[in-house]
């Protein structure tokens, strides 16, 4: 029996201890004492300029190209077959003398995009299901990781988030086992001072459930997909219900629509909003002000963006701190406007990445952040849901390999007991996805 099977047969009590287990490793991991260092040096650089900022991003960068020269098999082939040298890379501007790298070329190869040097770096398997829904694994560095979450953290702190505040995540795990027909649908993690909401049970006759949660726990943050909070937002603004106490609202892993942003801040009146972009390679992280304006993060990673033909602009991104398997001007595939401010700093206008859209149940349940069937995914290049309108689901799959099948069957049970097995799934093979105007693949399609 495996661990998740293991979890979901629990009672309530075992899995809620299971959670702060859980909750206990990641605070030894992610918030140990070199994350508090690496958050002190980020929080130093808010008093710099912009200039000396984009200097030491720039310093940072040539220290990695360097690296990736001495120690990475694929980029020692790549500048030399280029005949360039890494000295020639002397800040952000210079990357444009390099291809943009994707997933699926990472894939074919990932250990030649391994540094010979990864055994000297505390080091951590990741994986990510993307905006394509095509999986990718990749090592990172526990400095990576405490880089990103610093950048996170500096946002939240400006905020007037701190530590011991109350908080209630709204993510995609399935935390509660989707068979559970009656409340709690939530587990606590009192290791984090946090409560985990399940995005599988939010549909109108649980929001209640969820609502009363909010103000029973006395939480003051919420954060956590913007698909998931707005759901419940659009219920407490249809009700017309008083803000359940929140003071603060940070959303990221996803795309924020305005309407949203509208649903969320009229809902938790007087609290305060924060977004973050960011993704688990690390390569790009944007993050908005007090005042509403999202940012680069300069000093995160070094972010290109590339104009393409649609009239917006690519995220390709560079780690800055990934030694183990850095990953150099890597397409996110995702896109932005932007404008340069009076401080020649790089505003975004608009983000166009990671698009959530839901898959609708009969029982007017709506499931979002279903990309996680794919995170595993090697062996596919794209899918994509589209729903009918008789609430039947066909994913559509590019294979890049005859066991990308067994992995669509695997998203397909996964999608099967996500949705409590109340609709018809089939799979169509493919060969191409049509993309949107956007350039990028709408994960989900749906006629109703």
């Amino acid at each position: 029996m495996n661990w998740e099977r293991l979890y979901e047969i629990m009672p309530v009590f075992l899995q809620n201890i299971a959670c702060n287990v859980r909750g206990i490793k990641i605070n030894q991991t992610r918030y140990n004492d070199d994350f508090k260092k690496m958050l002190h040096e980020f929080l130093e650089r808010k008093s710099w300029s912009y200039d000396d900022i984009c200097s030491y991003r720039d310093e940072r960068l040539r220290k990695i190209i360097l690296h990736c020269y001495e120690t990475v098999p694929y980029y020692r082939n790549m500048f030399r077959s280029l005949n360039i040298y890494p000295n020639e890379i002397r800040d952000i501007k210079d990357l444009e003398l390099l291809p943009v790298i994707s997933k699926k070329e990472i894939n074919k190869n990932p250990q030649d995009f391994i540094s010979s040097k990864a055994g000297d770096y505390q080091c951590i398997a990741s994986h990510t299901s993307g905006s394509t829904g095509a999986g990718f694994k990749f090592v990172t560095t526990m400095e990576s990781l405490h880089s990103q979450w610093a950048a996170y953290w500096r946002l939240y702190i400006r905020s007037g988030i701190n530590f011991s505040l109350k908080q209630g995540t709204f993510s995609g795990q399935m935390i509660v086992p989707v068979k559970q027909k009656k409340p709690p649908y939530w587990r606590y993690i009192n290791s984090q001072n946090r409560v985990y909401f399940s995005a599988y049970h939010e549909n109108e006759k649980n929001l209640s459930y969820y609502y009363d949660e909010l103000k029973r726990s006395g939480i003051e943050w919420i954060s956590g997909y913007p698909s998931l909070i707005s759901l419940l937002a659009d219920y407490i603004v249809r009700n017309k219900l008083p803000n359940p106490g929140v003071k603060f609202v940070t959303t990221g892993a996803e795309n924020l629509y305005g309407f949203q942003e509208t649903s969320i801040r009229n809902a938790f009146r007087g609290a305060k909003f924060g977004q973050v972009y960011g993704q688990a390679e690390n390569v790009a992280i944007i993050t908005q002000q007090s005042n509403g304006d999202m940012f680069i993060d300069e000093d995160g990673a070094a972010v290109e963006l590339v104009p393409n033909e649609y009239g917006s602009w690519d995220i390709i991104g560079t780690n800055l701190y990934n030694y183990a398997m850095p990953l150099v001007r890597y397409q996110t595939c995702d896109t932005a406007a932007y404008v340069t401010d009076s401080n020649q700093r790089r505003k975004i206008v608009s983000l166009d990445g990671r698009k959530e859209d839901y898959i609708c149940l009969p029982n007017g349940k709506k499931l979002g952040r279903i990309d996680y069937a794919f995170k595993d995914a090697m062996h596919i290049v794209e899918s994509q849901i589209y729903q009918k309108k008789d609430y039947s689901v066909v994913i559509r799959v590019v294979l890049g390999a005859a066991d990308g099948r067994k992995e669509a069957e695997k998203a397909r049970e996964w999608l099967r007991a996500a949705t409590g097995n109340s609709i018809s799934i089939s799979i169509n093979y493919v060969d191409f996805i049509e993309k949107t105007n956007t350039h990028k693949v709408r994960y989900v399609v749906s006629e109703i």
